[in-house]
């Protein structure tokens, strides 16, 4: 359960962000080799391949969500051609959900579980209040719904914050995934794990002081 990447418990986290892209570049180098026979040859070859991956995913990563923020803030930017693409489907999103913004890297967190993050975005979609995290890496996986309920979650209790959706926006090239989350669904489960973080000795909170 230390997929909750991306939620901070303070003063650790449950696993970074440069770990969690670490992963994604692994799980896509041991894709494409699907099927081969692994000899030491070409387990080097991939240990090269994933750290190559590794570094593309997790500089492109940085430089969208600073751009991202910049543009919710009003602030000037500039793109590289790289991120061009990445940046054409975030404002394909924008214009097609009529996006709202109500803030950008949005400080959230939980006095009552002992956790914290920062929302990518936070507006209005389809006609809805909703809470909305980026993603430029290889999918859509398990661990992003965690994350979103996790905020979702402190949203509520930082900020009595009414009725909200919860969405992982993927951006690809010139293009995006917008995944809503069954938050009802994924809440439940995100403090399970969360429980079972501090049982394990996550954090100094331990099982002891657990109150959920």
């Amino acid at each position: 359960c230390s997929a909750v990447a991306g939620i901070d418990v303070h003063p650790l986290t449950f696993e970074n962000w440069e770990k969690k892209i670490h992963r994604e570049a692994e799980v896509f180098v041991q894709e494409r080799y699907r099927g081969h026979t692994l000899d030491d040859s070409l387990m080097a070859k991939m240990k090269v391949e994933i750290e190559q991956f590794y570094v593309i995913l997790h500089e492109r990563g940085r430089r969208v969500h600073a751009i991202a923020e910049c543009m919710q803030r009003g602030t000037p930017y500039e793109v590289i051609p790289e991120d061009a693409p990445y940046i054409r489907g975030l404002r394909r999103f924008m214009d097609e959900a009529d996006f709202q913004s109500l803030g950008a890297e949005t400080p959230v967190g939980s006095m009552q579980y002992q956790y914290g993050g920062r929302l990518d975005f936070l507006g209005i979609v389809r006609d809805q209040i909703a809470l909305v995290d980026i993603k430029t890496g290889v999918g859509v996986f398990d661990s992003h719904r965690l994350q979103v309920a996790g905020y979702s979650l402190a949203l509520t209790e930082m900020y009595q914050y009414p009725k909200h959706s919860g969405f992982i926006l993927h951006l690809q090239p010139d293009t995006y995934e917008l995944v809503e989350v069954d938050l009802e669904l994924e809440i439940p489960r995100f403090l399970d794990c969360l429980k079972r973080y501090y049982t394990d000795g996550g954090s100094r909170s331990s099982s002891d002081n657990w109150r959920g």
